[in-house]
């Protein structure tokens, strides 16, 4: 299946330096449509009434298909459903997966060896259980002594109810990347903080963390919550860093909330199916795609471009 197949079959997202907006209908509709009123003209028919006026079309190379993947099930998650207080337990800073969460992380690797999904590169939230996840469903085998290249992830012991054990990974031809722009919830919760780059790089030595500037989590505040606009503000901010990347098919392993809010600042408009869509809860491991265009910027490589020859030197792929 080609990229220009897949992207029919996704919630789209349309970023603008002047807003943002779902594809499936121009954020500035209602104003149109307000204006329109006044002016004593008909309001335009909106794609959700069977009409066609909220269709917007971007350049396939304006265009990233993300799989957005949450992570796999984590100690903090088994006892913060069980009592929503143990979030706030030091017990569970910056959690491991579960046996049940590198479970799921393996079934999510079988999943994707069968379908279509082709990610070039892997972003990955600096937290212990979405790295693991990333690893699980992204990464190689398992790792030996006598390979030449370093593990994407060190072994992992159990310990109890801390974490579960898990062989060293090795690495894959896909660069992972650490981004901290996709984590969790920022403050108070203990699960939420990261730990040292130190003993990230320790690891995973085949996850790139050139990106984080601080050593230390300076983001995580011990009085002071995130507010969901603030993650929804961010998760615009991440959108737009990876419309800038050069990769045209992105996987990105995060969180909940995070993606909840991300998606949540784009599902105000279009059809129920598309709100939908970007409103429901991910569960632990799940995977989900969407498009994301970006309205700006020089766009990459269109693999599915063709210009006839007319004998004289061709425009440059996808661009003219």
């Amino acid at each position: 299946m080609i990229a220009s197949q897949r992207i029919l079959q996704c919630p789209q997202i349309l970023l603008s330096r002047r807003g943002v907006c779902c594809a499936a209908g121009m954020a500035d509709a209602q104003s149109r449509q307000q204006a329109d009123l006044q002016a004593d003209k008909p309001p335009p028919r909106n794609l959700s009434n069977g009409g066609r006026a909220s269709l917007t079309v971007i350049p396939l190379r304006h265009n990233k298909i993300v799989h957005l993947v949450r992570h796999g099930q984590g100690f903090h998650n088994v006892a913060g459903e069980a009592d929503a207080l143990e979030y706030a337990s030091e017990k569970y800073f910056d959690a491991h997966l579960t046996e049940l969460g590198w479970k799921q992380a393996a079934d999510l690797k079988a999943h994707i060896k069968t379908s279509p999904i082709r990610p070039e590169v892997v972003i990955v939230s600096p937290m212990m259980r979405a790295m693991q996840t990333a690893v699980g469903a992204f990464g190689g085998g398992i790792w030996h002594e006598d390979d030449p290249a370093l593990p994407l992830m060190t072994e992992v012991c159990a310990e109890a109810d801390v974490s579960a054990a898990h062989p060293a990974a090795s690495v894959t031809s896909v660069p992972f990347v650490a981004c901290e722009l996709c984590r969790e919830h920022l403050g108070v919760h203990p699960c939420d903080r990261r730990r040292s780059l130190g003993v990230y790089r320790e690891a995973f030595p085949g996850i790139d963390f050139s990106n984080i500037k601080e050593v230390d989590d300076v983001l995580w505040k011990p009085d002071e919550r995130e507010t969901d606009e603030q993650i929804a503000e961010r998760g615009v901010q991440f959108l737009e860093w990876l419309s800038l990347r050069p990769e045209t098919e992105i996987a990105v392993v995060s969180h909940s909330g995070f993606l909840r809010c991300m998606l949540g600042k784009f599902a105000d408009v279009g059809s129920d199916s598309v709100r939908n869509d970007l409103k429901r809860y991910f569960a632990n491991c799940e995977l989900r795609t969407v498009v994301v265009g970006a309205a700006n910027g020089e766009g990459n490589l269109d693999p599915t471009w063709f210009h006839p020859s007319n004998g004289s030197a061709g425009q440059a792929n996808g661009s003219v």
